[in-house]
């Protein structure tokens, strides 16, 4: 069950919100198992968190794409000597 927090520690706030949005909070809040207000404080909460990046995920990534990179240019270049040597 959630720790209750003194009513003290809170302000209450108004907010108007586009209702689609507030659909979709809902939502989400149903399907975490939250109230739309813990929804809210947890998603706002998480915004200020520092984001962490997995390193060895983007350097493997960033590998591939270099690979990738690579075979394109040689088959660009195979391309273009195929063409040279159509022109003569």
């Amino acid at each position: 069950m959630a720790q209750l927090t003194p009513q003290d520690d809170y302000l209450k706030t108004a907010l108007r919100l586009p209702r689609e949005l507030h659909s979709r909070i809902q939502e989400a809040a149903a399907k975490s198992g939250r109230s739309m207000n813990a929804e809210l404080i947890h998603r706002l909460e998480s915004s200020f968190q520092p984001t962490t990046i997995d390193e060895s995920a983007v350097a493997d990534r960033l590998l591939i794409m270099l690979r990738r990179a690579a075979q394109l240019e040689m088959e660009f270049e195979r391309q273009q000597m195929d063409l040279d040597l159509d022109s003569e």
